[in-house]
Order: C-alpha cells, then structure tokens, then sequence
C-alpha cells in the first residue's frame, strides 16, 4: 500500500472522518478530502486509484476522475473520457441486446444497423483528437471497413480496441489524478 492510502487508512481509524464503531478500517467512510470523494470507503479510494481499469469500470471513480480532468482543464483527455464512456456504453447496449436465440444472420444484420449510426458518429469524432498515438490507425481504418461492410462483429470488436486505445491515452491523466486522490485534503490538510 502506497503512502496516500496509509493516510487514508489512518484517518479512516480514527483520524479525520473518527473512530468508533464496528467497522473495519477499509470499511470506514472518509470524509470530504475536498476532491469529491466524500461518502467513499478508504477500500473505494484504494480501489479507484489501484489501476485505470478500475478507475473507469466505477462509476464514482469515473466521476471523480471526470471533475479532476475538467479541473485541470484537460480538454482532450475529457473529450477521450466522454467517447471511452459512449463506446462503453455502446458496448454494455449491444451485448444487452443480442439475441442468442435469433437465427444469426439475422440477429448480425439487426445488429449492425443498430451500431452503424453510433459507429460512424465515433468515427467522425475520433477525426477531431489531435494526435492520438494510442489508438493505432489501422484500429480505425479496421473500423471504418466494418461500418462499410456492414460488419457487426467488426464494429463490435473495433470499438473494444479503440475503448483500449482511449484508456491506454487516458492512463497519463491518470497518473495525476492518483497522486491527486491520494493526497491529504487541500482544505484541511488531513485525509
């Protein structure tokens, strides 16, 4: 454990959110470190800022991390952020809604018009980041045959690694925004 979660785990025993209780430590609710992580447990911090994927499987964490981004005014990496949670989204939509029972043809053709739309969207905006090193052009020249072809496997897996080329951009933020929730509150310089 690092030194931020140590002084998590020390307010979390009695220190700023106190003690008492039953609780276990990790269990205890922190309170306000005046970065919008109040009402989380010490193991939810622990949690957010062990790894990017796990940062952005949560929804707390995602909004925490969205407010740091939006604070430090990281216009590309919210942007990043807005599509990673859309193709998320996208992704989450369509495995909800395939048909295991529909004949497969069938269930492919329903399944590309229904992504066709959003992927050429996604497409279009990809276009506008500037310089994106981690999504591979050919991820997206992959994606734009698919859309072409009416490929709905080929969308489906281009918009996963795209969604793997934004996490791995938004894995610099990230490295801030660790430090950042890990460190004592700003306003009262305790955890």
């Amino acid at each position: 454990m690092e030194a931020g979660s140590s002084r998590l785990s020390a307010a979390a025993t009695g220190g700023a959110s106190g003690g008492g209780g039953g609780r276990k430590p990790a269990d205890k609710f922190i309170g306000c470190i005046g970065k919008c992580t109040s009402g989380l447990t010490v193991k939810d911090i622990d949690r957010i800022t062990d790894s990017i994927s796990k940062c952005l499987d949560d929804k707390h964490g995602r909004k925490i991390f969205r407010r740091y981004v939006v604070q430090a005014d990281r216009r590309t990496d919210r942007h990043c952020l807005d599509l990673y949670e859309r193709i998320s989204d996208l992704i989450n939509l369509e495995i909800s809604q395939r048909n295991p029972t529909e004949n497969p043809s069938v269930e492919a053709v329903r399944s590309a018009e229904r992504l066709s739309c959003h992927v050429n969207d996604i497409l279009d905006q990809l276009d506008t980041l500037d310089s994106m090193e981690e999504i591979d052009w050919a991820v997206i020249d992959q994606l734009q045959r698919a859309l072409d072809e009416q490929s709905a496997e080929g969308m489906f897996d281009g918009l996963k690694m795209v969604n793997i080329g934004l996490e791995h951009h938004l894995a610099k933020a990230y490295k801030s925004f660790r430090t950042y929730a890990r460190a004592p509150c700003p306003q009262t310089k305790r955890c």
